[in-house]
């Protein structure tokens, strides 16, 4: 798909100049149409059928299913989550622009700086009643008013990792951000938060030990720049039972109900970023994360790769009927 977006740039077809329209016409040519496409979000189906895709194919949209074997071992530690930094070309991405090293290492004011930031260092170590809905879903889990956000992504500009520190530095709520992930921008970010208690830096984490971190977190931070499917990051979250803030890009919206499950923001929009967490440190304050976080699984069990199943039986008995009735015309 990224081969195709308007801001993906693909060097290797231009130099052997193939632009968008001729692959997406050879595209075309050899998927055909098939009988069904399923797609995880319509968004993604709305893409491709601009591109004349699928024009007499059945189309559908049933969102990613989660196994039975994660979903049941989530509150007990027992199984890994699935992995959620992705490894996939980042080309296409338009990379964040007018952020400056001095602007990350900047400090904050000292009126907006907490004395009381907390600084996680959860070192993979099983966490205490994870296995007990009535602690895994107790709300704040510090004694004092402060976010415990995480990130878990690629650490380049595309990914929002950039802007989301420079947000968070003016942010006057306490708050953690506990980042996990590599890239191009990990270096400058552990050189300029190296004594910014309200930040740290993880890097790569086992897919084993991402349980702890989320357990530990109060929400997911997803600021993403650039064109965004069905994350899987979203998905682990809400199988943790953590809600997620996200930017609104390609097919985010469709997974996150709005002050049920989480928040979307306009991406790149500090403003807009910094009132989406000032509600959720509200939510918090007021003792209402609780209500989130069951929300969140609740929506994760929905997904579960059995309702996944059904809904693809039932969507292939339709099918099946309109063939038999076709073929007695």
């Amino acid at each position: 798909s990224g081969l195709l977006f308007p801001t993906s740039p693909n060097p290797s077809l231009e130099r052997r100049g193939i632009n968008r329209k001729t692959y997406a016409w050879l595209c075309k040519k050899l998927f055909g149409s098939p009988a069904i496409v399923i797609s995880p979000s319509q968004w993604l189906l709305d893409f491709y059928s601009s591109y004349g895709f699928f024009k007499k194919s059945k189309k559908m949209v049933i969102p990613n299913p989660i196994s039975l074997r994660e979903t049941r071992g989530k509150f007990d530690s027992e199984y890994p989550p699935r992995k959620t930094i992705s490894e996939a070309e980042r080309a296409w991405c338009p990379d964040e622009v007018g952020t400056s090293e001095a602007e990350i290492r900047a400090p904050a004011s000292p009126s907006r700086t907490s004395p009381n930031a907390v600084r996680l260092d959860v070192r993979g170590s099983r966490i205490a009643g994870l296995g007990s809905r009535s602690a895994f879903f107790r709300g704040d889990i510090t004694n004092q008013i402060s976010l415990q956000l995480l990130y878990i992504s690629q650490l380049e500009p595309s990914r929002g990792i950039l802007f989301l520190v420079k947000t968070l530095k003016v942010w006057d709520k306490n708050f953690h951000l506990t980042i996990v992930g590599t890239g191009s921008c990990e270096k400058m970010l552990r050189e300029a938060l190296e004594n910014d208690q309200r930040f740290t830096i993880k890097g790569y984490v086992p897919n084993a030990e991402l349980g702890p971190l989320y357990a530990t977190a109060d929400a997911l931070v997803l600021p993403s720049l650039c064109l965004e499917n069905a994350p899987l990051t979203i998905t682990d979250s809400f199988t943790y039972g953590r809600p997620v803030l996200a930017s609104a890009v390609g097919g985010i919206p469709e997974m996150i109900d709005q002050e049920k499950t989480g928040f979307t923001f306009e991406p790149g929009n500090t403003k807009d970023l910094l009132g989406k967490l000032d509600k959720l440190w509200e939510i918090k304050k007021q003792g209402g994360l609780a209500r989130l976080q069951e929300n969140t699984y609740a929506w994760s069990q929905n997904k579960a790769i059995f309702h996944y199943l059904d809904a693809l039986s039932y969507e292939m008995g339709i099918i099946s009927v309109i063939q038999r009735l076709d073929q007695r015309h």
